[in-house]
């Protein structure tokens, strides 16, 4: 496959979601490792970079693509970071509710993406569907896509079974 190179809006959509996630990480997270948000920033669009040249546009958008590189580099940050507290050399102390605070972000960031990922490798009638649902309940839902409800319902048992086979159910736990 050849190398396609970053347009310009998707880089653009990148550097500013980097940002907003590079400041959330070092409000949640007082550690020097992510104290410097232009490193993180850097990091994190590197990554994006360097993941480019996977990136399949009939498998979902730039952005998409994009947004799940960076959760899950922030998942393996956080995580790293995690580890480094736990070690005989850990100096960072924290308050519980800093720790809460932590766990929820590291929770919510790799729930996020795990769900994304599973909602990406859909097929695209499911992901409508799913779409759908985020916003209204499965009555609406049949008639904005003008589909059965009997249907619809036979599409949230697939994807239920394809959000188990992701494994996304051990979250819910």
């Amino acid at each position: 496959m050849p190398t396609r190179s970053i347009d310009s809006a998707t880089l653009t959509f990148a550097q500013s979601l980097v940002r907003i996630k590079a400041k959330q990480l070092a409000r949640v997270i007082p550690s020097p490792a992510v104290n410097n948000r232009k490193d993180l920033e850097q990091e994190l669009l590197l990554e994006v970079v360097v993941r480019w040249s996977s990136f399949n546009p009939s498998r979902g958008s730039a952005e998409a693509f994009v947004e799940r590189v960076v959760e899950r580099k922030l998942c393996k940050i956080l995580r790293d970071a995690k580890r480094a507290k736990r070690g005989p050399a850990a100096s960072v102390s924290i308050s519980c509710d800093e720790a809460v605070d932590e766990r929820d972000l590291i929770r919510d960031t790799c729930i996020s993406a795990d769900v994304r990922g599973a909602v990406n490798a859909m097929p695209e009638r499911d992901r409508r569907v799913c779409d759908q649902l985020l916003r209204e309940t499965v009555s609406e839902a049949a008639r904005q896509l003008r589909t059965p409800r009997a249907t619809l319902e036979y599409a949230v048992d697939r994807i239920r079974t394809q959000m188990r086979k992701a494994e996304i159910h051990e979250y819910l736990s």
